[in-house]
């Protein structure tokens, strides 16, 4: 493969250095090995880097990484560590370790808390509260 010139090759392409592969015109993009790690890296400050897939109307942006490393998921500008748009389906648990306590009190709209709930809830199986529960409006109980 020439450097200097357009190539095109059938077999596997090796770089034989950490450093890697460079793209773009100023290196925006970098692919390299750190010890064991293989790095995929934005070489510009700020730069966010994106993966992209193609559908039937061009090229959707699947998975986005900030520069401050928050990801977004379907969602090009993420506003949180991890922000996505679209249903999560979690196979296992979700252990939510924040300690924020609620406020019992509901002088405020819902909105603190470790949990912060924008919709309904369902939960299929048992449900349990460890210290307390407070409830705004009416509670319905069925069954035994």
């Amino acid at each position: 493969m020439r450097g200097d010139a357009p190539s095109t090759s059938t077999q596997q392409l090796r770089v034989k250095n950490n450093s890697g592969v460079q793209v773009g015109a100023n290196g925006q993009l970098g692919l390299e090995a750190s010890g064991e790690r293989g790095v995929i890296k934005s070489n510009f400050t700020g730069a966010s880097l994106d993966l992209k897939v193609k559908n039937e109307n061009g090229f959707a942006t699947a998975v986005r990484i900030k520069s401050d490393t928050s990801v977004g998921i379907n969602k090009e500008n993420p506003e949180t560590s991890l922000d996505v748009n679209g249903t999560a389906q979690i196979s296992e648990q979700v252990k939510i370790l924040g300690t924020d306590n609620s406020d019992t009190t509901f002088d405020d709209n819902l909105t603190d808390g470790s949990l912060v709930v924008s919709g309904g809830a369902s939960v299929a199986n048992h449900l349990k509260v460890g210290s307390g529960a407070t409830v705004k409006g009416a509670l319905q109980i069925d069954g035994d």
